[in-house]
C-alpha cells in the first residue's frame, strides 16, 4: 500500500513566510513524523509538493530529517503523476488543495485535513480532526492504523 501526501496544508499549516527575499520558512506540525514513523515499515511513504520556490525547506524537513522521498509535481499534473506511478487500489492520498480534489476521488482512500479547499473536503473519504501542520498526518495515521486493521498505536493509547 502506498501513502502518497501533499506537503504544503497537510504537513505543514500551508502558510509561507515570505521577506523581499523569497520564502523563507514553513511551519511543520510536531507530531506527524512520529506517527508516520510507525506505520512506515507497513506502508511506502512518499510526499508531493508543488511549491518549487519552497522546494529547499520542505527537503530539509521530509528527505534531510524524516528520511522520507519527496518530488515535485506541479498542481495541475498530480493526477497524471500519480494514475501512472500507483494503481488507486493501493493508494491512500492525502491533499488539500484544489488540484488535489480529483486525486483524493482516485485514491482507495482520500484524506483531507479540515481546512481544506471544498471540493478537496467533498472528494475525501475521510477528514481528520486536526488541521494542516497541527496534527493532521498523526490524525490520518491513526485512522489507517484502524482502517487496515493494524492495530500498530495500540501501546501508545490509554487504557
Amino acid at each position: 500500500m502506498n501513502f502518497i501526501l501533499d506537503v504544503d496544508g497537510v504537513l505543514t499549516d500551508g502558510k509561507f513566510w515570505v521577506s523581499a527575499e523569497g520564502k523563507s520558512h514553513k511551519c511543520f506540525g510536531s507530531h506527524d513524523a512520529d506517527a508516520l514513523g510507525v506505520l512506515k515499515g507497513y506502508l511506502n511513504v512518499e510526499f508531493i509538493t508543488a511549491d518549487h520556490r519552497g522546494l529547499a525547506i520542505s527537503e530539509a524537513r521530509i528527505v534531510r530529517e524524516m528520511g522520507y522521498p519527496l518530488t515535485l509535481v506541479p498542481g495541475r499534473e498530480r493526477l497524471v503523476w500519480l494514475s501512472e506511478r500507483f494503481d488507486n487500489a493501493d493508494l491512500i492520498f492525502m491533499g488539500d488543495g484544489l488540484f488535489d480534489a480529483p486525486c483524493l476521488a482516485y485514491a482507495k482512500l482520500g484524506i483531507a485535513p479540515p481546512n481544506s479547499h471544498p471540493y478537496a473536503l467533498h472528494a475525501a473519504d475521510y477528514i481528520t480532526s486536526n488541521s494542516g501542520g497541527s496534527g493532521a498526518v498523526s490524525d490520518a495515521c491513526l485512522f489507517i492504523d484502524k482502517h487496515m486493521g493494524l492495530d500498530l498505536f495500540k501501546e501508545f493509547a490509554r487504557v
